[in-house]
């Protein structure tokens, strides 16, 4: 049994970082409500609770936020109801699922979720996943890649669904529905620009951005803005799903 009160005395001795940023906790239970949300105001602004989750859906229609904070395991709608109502929505918000229930990371596929913190692991996940948070956030990471028309741009990482080797040339596709071919025909040339923790190799011939997945399968991989499924080589559903997990867990 987890006694947050001494995980709180733990957490409030230590010397904590100011990030500004808006977020939101929706949990029904209302005494962990209340010891996470002080928890979290030793890194940030005082986020809004929320204990009834129907309310906080109501209030999105005039509020912007961050990140959100959702509890999985709430009596009649759950945080992954919650979550896919948001991403319907178009929210672009940063999700953290709060969860006991840590098998349930796969569940979570397509659905902006940016980390899960186990409540009975409060004090160890908390300040990784904060600074997952404020990186994110901050980031305005951009690469340099030469076109086939020999045109020098910038890319937002962030933005790249995934690049794909085929015949011989390298397309670039983006979450906006664009595409870019390259000058190179190296697809190791572009793995080598972009993070490790976030992008994986599929197959040979295709690199995949682990948070635009919205479907994996043992053999193919359905990504956001992409009409066509990527193949995945038996040799790699492993190391994609080990990639996943520990983008969103660890």
């Amino acid at each position: 049994m987890v006694c947050f009160w001494d995980i709180w005395l733990v957490i409030s001795e230590k010397k904590r970082y100011h990030i500004t940023m808006n977020i939101a906790i929706v949990d029904d239970d209302t005494r962990f409500l209340h010891m996470f949300s002080g928890i979290i105001s030793e890194y940030t602004d005082v986020p809004l609770t929320y204990s009834d989750s129907e309310r906080f859906i109501d209030e999105l229609k005039n509020r912007d936020f961050d990140v959100i904070f959702l509890d999985v395991d709430m009596p009649g709608v759950n945080g992954f109801a919650i979550a896919k109502k948001l991403y319907a929505m178009s929210c672009s918000s940063l999700i953290v699922f709060v969860t006991s229930h840590t098998e349930l990371v796969y569940d979570a596929f397509g659905l902006n979720t940016i980390g899960f913190i186990d409540k009975s692991r409060v004090e160890e996940q908390l300040p990784k996943v904060m600074k997952r948070i404020d990186l994110e956030l901050q980031s305005k990471k951009y690469i340099s890649v030469v076109t086939r028309e020999k045109e020098t741009i910038m890319l937002q990482i962030f933005n790249i669904v995934c690049c794909e080797l085929s015949g011989r040339r390298i397309r670039i596709y983006q979450a906006d529905g664009k595409s870019i071919d390259l000058k190179t025909r190296v697809i190791g040339d572009i793995y080598q620009l972009l993070p490790s923790d976030q992008f994986v190799y599929c197959n040979r011939s295709c690199i995949v951005n682990i948070k635009m997945i919205e479907k994996l399968s043992d053999t193919q991989i359905y990504l956001k803005n992409k009409k066509d499924p990527v193949d995945i080589s038996s040799t790699r559903i492993h190391d994609i799903k080990r990639a996943f997990f520990n983008m969103k867990f660890l």
